[in-house]
């Protein structure tokens, strides 16, 4: 059997993106450069890879490019000129596509400009997108990422490998939630003669034992402390992770806040920033509890956590935010299947 191989260039992605990111049905990614930067040779953004599959994205000077199996969209760089870029990757489970922007055009896209048709024309000139046959995601690639996952790792050579360490473990956490079907774990329940007659979500600080419990075990094998309602000087910090790099400390602020809460927003632009600037760090991940079920439709604004997260990404992008990490754990009831 080939061996399965794993690779994130932590430096072009800031340590945001982690491995069970690639293997995401639905996924993004941007990141800037400069014409400068590039060699001739090409260079790998990420890449998994066995004996069955294969996604890799890349950039050289002559060519952004998004390959999964034998599908490949691929971008001149030619095409947008010599200086500062903006390259966006996207995919789903039938279709690739490459992005690649000047500055100028990217904050005008982002900005909401007045001029939308003519913006619309040009990006079409700007993007390439590739259809592909349905595909799977190999199984044993995730185990392979939960097996690596458990082993220890105890030295850091880079702020983008700690942080890039903390979102996995944050996002298998999250997967784990609702896998081992742990979500009523979060709920307060109420019954009479048997059935459910109210059913709401549990305050925040009920719910933080839960998780420093959930992420503690992981924490004390990768070599990290977690330090739980962390004073910052500026207010208590949900959890506070910090790490050895190079025989210095390194600290990452983490913070939770109920989706539905009215100052939902404030978390992540007043909040979490205020803490960071306590802690002396520019590393924060946001982690928004998203709730649905039969008794609870809200937030109403966002149906979906994917449609909460872009919300809070182009939030977080107009105040010069956009390097923290906003990663939802999905609290939501399981649809039974006679609903569907």
């Amino acid at each position: 059997m080939k061996q399965i191989e794993f690779y994130i260039n932590n430096v072009r992605t800031g340590g945001k993106l982690s491995e069970l990111d690639i293997l995401l049905t639905e996924g993004s990614i941007n990141f800037e450069t400069n014409y400068r930067e590039l060699g001739t040779e090409e260079e790998v953004i990420f890449m998994v890879k066995n004996e069955d599959f294969h996604f890799e994205l890349g950039m050289s000077q002559s060519v952004f490019y998004l390959l999964r199996n034998e599908h490949k969209a691929e971008y001149p760089v030619s095409l947008v000129g010599s200086g500062k870029m903006i390259c966006v990757a996207q995919w789903t489970n039938t279709w690739l596509e490459v992005i690649l922007m000047d500055d100028a055009m990217y904050l005008a896209i982002e900005a909401g400009s007045d001029y939308k048709e003519e913006l619309s024309k040009e990006l079409s000139k700007r993007k390439v997108s590739v259809d592909t046959n349905p595909t799977v995601i190999p199984n044993t690639l995730f185990e392979y990422l939960r097996n690596n996952f458990s082993s220890s790792e105890q030295i850091y050579d880079s702020e983008s490998d700690l942080y890039k360490e903390i979102i996995s473990m944050l996002q298998l956490t999250a997967q784990k939630i609702r896998e081992l079907n742990m979500i009523n774990s979060f709920w307060d329940v109420e019954y009479k003669s048997g059935a459910i007659v109210s059913k709401k979500p549990k305050k925040e600080t009920d719910l933080q034992p839960l998780i420093h419990g959930l992420l503690n075990d992981i924490a004390i094998s990768k070599n990290l402390l977690v330090i739980r309602e962390n004073d910052t000087g500026a207010g208590n910090l949900d959890f506070l992770f910090i790490g050895i790099v190079k025989n210095r400390m390194v600290k990452v602020c983490v913070e939770f806040k109920h989706a539905h809460s009215k100052k939902f927003e404030d978390g992540l632009l007043k909040q979490l920033p205020e803490y960071m600037k306590s802690m002396g760090t520019d590393l924060g991940i946001y982690c928004p509890f998203y709730f649905r079920g039969d008794n609870f439709a809200e937030p109403k604004l966002f149906e979906n956590p994917e449609k909460l997260v872009s919300y809070l990404g182009k939030a977080a992008l107009r105040e010069g935010l956009d390097k923290i990490r906003i990663l939802p754990f999905n609290c939501s009831e399981r649809v039974s299947a006679s609903k569907l």
